[in-house]
């Protein structure tokens, strides 16, 4: 039960903490009110006491969050739960900040494998054609629906266009781009076969993961040369 603990300033009943106005007079007892009141009479009526400052609430209609003239300081309890926020904020955005580097390190070393794997197939399939062995290219193909290469496309490509493969020294890979979908992990490589002596020669090439191992779906040389 409230206690009494102030008087009116008008009339000198007695005013619990937190009343809004006085129940035998009807002054208002809010901070502003007062103030104006014994302005206006600066003598002291029935009580020399005033009434406490309002509550400060925290939005309308809100329950108080402490009590003190508007304005006021935050006692230390409020003050160390708003620390206590903001440090568990700055932690959880510390930990997202770590998991996230590890995960674009992670990505990173990732797209750096299956770039040498891709690699290793081109150069496979090149190593094929110097040799002319048509069986040992194809079996780098994907086998797939749709897939329209046959081992004897190769062996006409290894004939007809032997300037592609005579003179090979290695492969690079300027370009490739990774797309994981519901059909699967495809890549498209751009970049150039260099040969001993002469000029180096574009290609773009496409690639399937199956049984997590690259399948090659097509070869292509400049001028639209090859599978």
């Amino acid at each position: 039960m409230d206690q009494p603990g102030y008087t009116c300033p008008q009339c000198g009943a007695p005013i619990t903490v937190g009343q809004e106005r006085c129940a035998q007079c009807g002054l208002a007892l809010d901070a502003a009110s007062v103030a104006a009141f014994q302005r206006d009479h600066p003598a002291p009526f029935a009580g020399d006491r005033v009434p406490p400052p309002p509550l400060v609430y925290g939005g309308a209609g809100g329950p108080p969050l402490y009590g003190g003239p508007p304005g006021a300081p935050a006692p230390r309890s409020a003050r160390r739960w708003v620390l206590g926020v903001l440090g568990v904020l700055i932690l959880v955005c510390g930990v997202c900040g770590v998991l996230t580097t590890i995960g674009g390190v992670q990505l990173f070393q990732d797209m750096g494998q299956e770039s040498a794997a891709t690699q290793a197939v081109l150069d496979q399939f090149m190593q094929a054609g110097v040799r002319d062995d048509s069986r040992a290219a194809y079996a780098l193909f994907t086998t797939a629906a749709g897939s329209s290469v046959t081992a004897n496309d190769l062996a006409t490509l290894f004939r007809t266009h032997r300037a592609y493969f005579d003179g090979y020294r290695t492969i690079h890979q300027q370009s490739y781009n990774f797309f994981s979908g519901t059909s699967g992990t495809t890549a498209t490589i751009s970049g150039a076969v260099s040969y001993s002596g002469r000029a180096d020669v574009p290609f773009t090439a496409r690639l399937v993961q199956e049984n997590k191992h690259w399948k090659l779906v097509s070869m292509q040389f400049a001028e639209g040369v090859g599978q």
